[in-house]
């Protein structure tokens, strides 16, 4: 939440802190890297995102966190990489998609659109 209100430095404190409780579990892991990436922490968010990929080598990594990151970092064709494969992998985190404030930034263009018709059908 304070993420998105623009309270950056006291959302990445709780982030940080919410990693280490979790034993660097993917989803908080994840939600870390998107907050350091909104500030430009690019080479920490990087560090972060092959943390994610070596962890996706050896146990499951929701590829929906995982589009959340390169979203974050503004890398649009990335995020709907990894937005498809979370789709072709029936992933249940999408269930968000219609609602997280974390990709707003994509709610007006088609593919996205595609995207939330198709992972939703009985809502249209």
């Amino acid at each position: 939440v304070f993420v998105q209100q623009g309270e950056f430095a006291r959302g990445i404190e709780i982030l940080q802190k919410a990693v280490e409780l979790s034993g660097e579990d993917p989803v908080t892991l994840s939600a870390l890297a998107h907050a350091l990436a909104l500030i430009g922490k690019t080479r920490e968010t990087q560090k972060l995102v092959d943390d994610l990929h070596t962890t996706a080598k050896q146990s499951y990594v929701s590829a929906y966190h995982i589009a959340e990151v390169y979203l974050g970092l503004g890398n649009k064709d990335l995020a709907y990489k990894w937005l498809d494969q979370a789709y072709e992998n029936r992933d249940v985190e999408l269930v968000w998609l219609r609602v997280s404030p974390v990709f707003d930034s994509l709610r007006s263009e088609c593919r996205f659109t595609d995207l939330i018709r198709a992972v939703s059908p009985a809502l249209h």
